[in-house]
C-alpha cells in the first residue's frame, strides 16, 4: 500500500496491482489544525489545489 499526500490534509491511498485509489483525510479533523495553521504557503496551495484544504462533513 503506498499513501501520497500530506498527512494533516489527507492524500490517496493505492494498493500496488489493484485498481484501487481510496481519497483519506485525517478522521480527527481538528487534531491536526495546528499543523495545518503552520503550514507554509506551498503545501496549502497543494492541499487546496487537489480540495485537501478543507474539512468535508
Amino acid at each position: 500500500m503506498w499513501f501520497a499526500g500530506d498527512l494533516p490534509f489527507g492524500g490517496v491511498v493505492v494498493v500496488p496491482g489493484s485498481d484501487t485509489l481510496l481519497v483519506v483525510r485525517p478522521e480527527d479533523w481538528e487534531k491536526f489544525a495546528v499543523e495545518r495553521e503552520q503550514a507554509d504557503s506551498g503545501r496549502v496551495e497543494r492541499a487546496g489545489r487537489v480540495r485537501l484544504a478543507q474539512r468535508v462533513r
